[in-house]
């Protein structure tokens, strides 16, 4: 059985359980143009049950030196990787 444990994520105003098996098997499911793209990915996600991580946000002070695409990912556990590709492919045809 997995270790369960609070854990703080930032951006967030509360703290979320979240198990080893979540932490260690992540699958990205969208690659956003930029850290806001990808936060309101990662809220639509939350906003249906699926808790996400955004990646590489902090990776876009280094843009002179590194492509500029493709650097920003958002991920979720691989339970939820079914869901949240579903819901991306939902929020990617919505005109909001």
């Amino acid at each position: 059985m997995f270790e369960t444990r609070l854990t703080y994520f930032p951006f967030t105003t509360e703290y979320t359980e979240v198990t080893e098996k979540k932490l260690s098997m992540m699958i990205q499911v969208y690659s956003a143009q930029n850290s806001v793209d990808a936060h309101i990915v990662k809220g639509w996600l939350a906003l249906h049950g699926v808790t996400a991580w955004v990646n590489g946000e902090y990776l876009q002070g280094g843009i002179g030196e590194l492509p500029p695409m493709g650097l920003i990912t958002v991920s979720v556990a691989e339970e939820d990787y079914d869901n949240a590709l579903s819901l991306v492919s939902e929020y990617e045809t919505k005109e909001l």
